[in-house]
């Protein structure tokens, strides 16, 4: 009878082991996943800001702002006819 009574109880903290490491991970993988929402939100405001400053309005305000010479001046490029070699 004893046997059977410390079997029982060595399942019994076996169970409460378990259930204790469990009940962690499970918290473990609440945190882990109300941080990815977070940050999926901070990465859409991100790509908010990214549309918002990549406009061509907000482009040239910015130019102008900051006084930069936005223009290109491509270099001539003097072609050779292959028939006058």
């Amino acid at each position: 009878m004893v046997w059977i009574i410390l079997g029982l109880t060595l399942v019994a903290l076996g169970l409460v082991h378990v259930r204790r490491r469990e009940a962690a991970l499970s918290y473990a993988l609440q945190r882990t996943q109300s941080r990815h929402a977070e940050l999926r939100r901070e990465i859409w405001d991100r790509h908010v800001e990214i549309g918002r400053l990549t406009t061509p309005e907000h482009i040239a305000h910015r130019a102008a702002v900051m006084a930069l010479d936005m223009t290109y001046c491509e270099p001539s490029v003097s072609r050779v006819d292959p028939s006058e070699r």
